[in-house]
Order: structure tokens, then C-alpha cells, then sequence
């Protein structure tokens, strides 16, 4: 984006045409895509079971008053 000058949609639609042109290294570039993929899986799964067993803790009850 910054070596070319351009805005960010203009860039992500010229990815194909650099990988075509041998300007993006295909390789890397697939590999950097599935890391970001398992990345960004792993921190919603993550984030999902937080907030699921969280919301299981609420519907606890407990009795007020003196325990002992």
C-alpha cells in the first residue's frame, strides 16, 4: 500500500495481479493468510468459551445472611 501510494481496497484488489506478476511471493503470501486465519480462530474460540463459562457463574444463586 505504502510502496505503491494507494488506499487500502485499491491494494487488496491488486493482490492477485502481484502474485500473478511475481511481485508477492505466493508461498508467503498463503502462508501468512493461514496463520492469521488460525490466529484469529483460536482468539474467538478463546474468547467464546470466556465468555460462555462467565455467563454460567450469573445463574448461581446464593442465600443471603450470616453462615456460620
Amino acid at each position: 500500500m505504502s510502496v505503491l501510494e494507494i488506499d487500502f481496497f485499491t491494494a487488496v484488489r491488486a493482490i492477485p495481479l502481484l502474485i500473478e506478476e511475481n511481485a508477492i511471493d505466493p508461498a508467503n503470501f498463503y502462508d501468512n493468510i493461514v496463520l492469521q486465519y488460525v490466529f484469529v480462530l483460536l482468539g474467538a474460540v478463546l474468547t467464546i468459551s470466556k465468555c460462555l463459562r462467565g455467563n454460567r457463574a450469573s445463574d448461581v444463586t446464593h442465600k443471603l445472611g450470616l453462615q456460620g
